[in-house]
């Protein structure tokens, strides 16, 4: 099995509620919001953010054992979860070698259809959505123009 190197982990949810805002804030006593809407509310200014919700909170280059708790602790909220790693490991079984920096990532969306959080995904009946999509360039496809290689599923 692969092993992904220097592995680290950023978080992005659209928060509505104070219920779910607190949680989240002790996880990530040091995270980055803004007011949704352009509002104007944000943690650079030193806003209090429970008076600006729906915000937009991130935080970035956690560990990856606070995967768990973040989900645990954004409610319903549609949030990302980006893994980010130094480079992609070699699938000799599918015909690649060691692969570069460029695009060592990938961004599970939870609740959400699209990575800016603004198409919701609430067809599941309070179960879980996640859509991943993989996309790999560099074949050439018709044209001379990059072949995306793509995977999406929803769960």
């Amino acid at each position: 099995m692969p092993v992904l190197r220097d592995l680290e982990v950023d978080f992005e949810v659209l928060v509505s509620s104070a219920d779910v805002l607190a949680p989240l804030l002790r996880l990530f006593p040091d995270a980055e919001w803004w007011a949704e809407g352009g509002r104007g509310g944000s943690s650079a200014k030193g806003d209090d953010p429970s008076a600006h919700l729906p915000v937009r909170l991130t935080s970035w280059a956690a560990p990856p054992e606070a995967v768990g708790p973040f989900l645990g602790s954004r409610g319903g909220s549609p949030a990302t979860v980006r893994w980010d790693f130094t480079g992609w490991p070699a699938a000799p079984e599918v015909g690649l070698g060691d692969g570069g920096a460029r695009g060592a990532f990938v961004t599970p969306c939870v609740n959400a259809r699209d990575l800016e959080l603004e198409e919701p995904a609430t067809d599941l009946r309070g179960e879980v959505a996640c859509a991943v999509r993989i996309l790999r360039r560099g074949r050439q496809g018709r044209h001379g123009r990059p072949r995306p290689g793509t995977w999406t599923a929803t769960l």
